[in-house]
């Protein structure tokens, strides 16, 4: 019986630059130092379909991989997150986390879902909870993943006339917000490209594409009713008018943490619309 065995060249590895430096102790993680962070919680909820994001970091800012620079970094391994008793899964638990350009730097938890359908809502008051060892650390969001219904009564857009959209239910917003803009930017798209493509040189004089209609302020902030300015020179064909919120800031009450900073983008749509000239 001849046996082979094969023998691989032994070679050091080469560690990456800043890689001997060993990485600092991760601290564990309690309910005081979360209370010190911001809750961050970014939305995304356009016809039932999104996602959402929560973190704890410096900033609320929703970015699942966050690196800074810090003195003492805290691991938080034993926490869930839960939105009206909805998991949403943890992704990052956070800690030190090198990077090859600046070293050892602070990481947060962070929290998906993805699709959120089941956070959808008729309106009014969403919990969410965080439980860091047991403790359950809790904020309640306003109107916060409510599913909103455009419609367009006369069933048509006109040329150079305004038209009257409604959408429902209204939503609570906080016009504290520094970013809140109480703008509402409509816009329609054609079901035939070619028709889209021509709308495009009409208003801009260059072929491509832009959907935009125009951007109208409602009656009040959260309001249903809208009357939206539609160009003239739009082509006659059949598509869909939408909206859509970016961003917008939601009201949070009983924030046990520095900070809570909840946003939404939210859209809604109408099909079979057809565009008419007088």
């Amino acid at each position: 019986m001849i046996v082979s065995i094969a023998v691989a060249a032994c070679s050091p590895r080469v560690p990456l630059e800043g890689e001997a430096t060993p990485a600092p102790a991760d601290s564990p993680g309690t309910a005081l130092t979360a209370a010190r962070l911001t809750l961050g919680a970014c939305g995304v909820f356009d016809e039932g379909k999104g996602k959402v994001t929560v973190v704890l970091n410096d900033d609320g800012l929703c970015v699942a991989n966050s690196w800074v620079s810090a003195e003492e970094c805290h691991s938080y391994d034993d926490v869930q997150v839960d939105i009206d008793g909805v998991p949403i899964p943890q992704v990052a638990s956070g800690g030190w986390k090198f990077a090859s350009d600046f070293g050892w730097g602070c990481s947060y938890p962070a929290f998906e879902l993805d699709p959120v359908k089941e956070l959808a809502s008729s309106g009014g008051p969403q919990r969410l909870t965080v439980r860091i060892g047991g403790e359950p650390l809790t904020a309640v969001a306003v109107d916060w993943f409510v599913e909103r219904r455009l419609r367009l009564p006369a069933g048509v857009i006109v040329g150079g006339t305004e038209a009257l959209v409604l959408i429902e239910p209204g939503v609570d917003v906080d016009p504290t917000d520094p970013w809140y803009d109480p703008s509402q930017g409509f816009y329609f798209e054609y079901d035939e490209h070619e028709l889209n493509s021509a709308w495009c040189r009409a208003k801009n004089g260059w072929d491509g594409y832009d959907a935009s209609l125009a951007e109208a302020a409602p009656e009040v902030p959260g309001g249903t009713e809208f009357l939206v300015p539609i160009p003239e020179g739009m082509p006659v064909g059949t598509g869909t008018l939408g909206t859509t919120d970016f961003y917008q800031r939601v009201k949070v009450s009983d924030c046990p943490f520095a900070e809570c900073r909840v946003t939404i983008t939210r859209g809604a749509q109408a099909t079979g619309i057809q565009a008419v000239q007088p």
